[in-house]
């Protein structure tokens, strides 16, 4: 990943436990959409007993506006 990007398609497995730490199972793309000029995407981060929700908002050229990492609900 290079710095100021955030790689979108991250799949399962080997990437979620990069990220994440080597207890992550899996992480997946949720949701989408457009919002004020910028990118919303959503992901679920799924751990052996618990999940996290991962929003973020990116600029049109790529860079990270917003980063938050949540329980998931």
């Amino acid at each position: 990943m290079a710095p100021g990007r955030l790689a979108c398609g991250f799949g399962t497995g080997a990437t979620a436990r990069w990220l994440f730490g080597k207890d992550a199972l899996s992480l997946r793309q949720t949701d989408t959409e457009q919002r004020g000029g910028m990118t919303f995407r959503e992901f679920e981060i799924v751990y052996p007993n618990r999940r996290l929700d991962l929003t973020t908002y990116t600029y049109p050229d790529g860079k990270l506006e917003q980063y938050l990492v949540a329980p998931a609900n």
